[in-house]
């Protein structure tokens, strides 16, 4: 609950899928990590509209943090994605 009140949606997406890479299921995962979540699911995740999580994701995949494709988000800078979800 204080994630969502206090952290903006990008940090709270980060964290979100920080927290998917860290499962124990995605230890031995190939990199780059590919997910096949939907944009609403995340929204979900993160009590967000699945509009904001699409902004997010398009801007992140100009930087080349993530990657959209086929129904797949595809993680290529896990490194940057933590580092966004360490934000304050």
């Amino acid at each position: 609950m204080t994630e969502l009140a206090f952290l903006d949606i990008s940090t709270r997406l980060a964290r979100a899928l920080v927290r998917l890479l860290e499962a124990p299921s995605m230890a031995s995962a190939k990199r780059p990590v590919r997910l096949s979540l939907s944009q609403t699911e995340l929204a979900n995740m993160i009590g967000s509209a699945r509009e904001n999580v699409n902004r997010c994701l398009k801007t992140w995949e100009k930087r080349e943090i993530v990657h959209l494709k086929d129904g797949w988000l595809i993680v290529t800078d896990e490194k940057c994605l933590r580092l966004l979800a360490d934000r304050e």
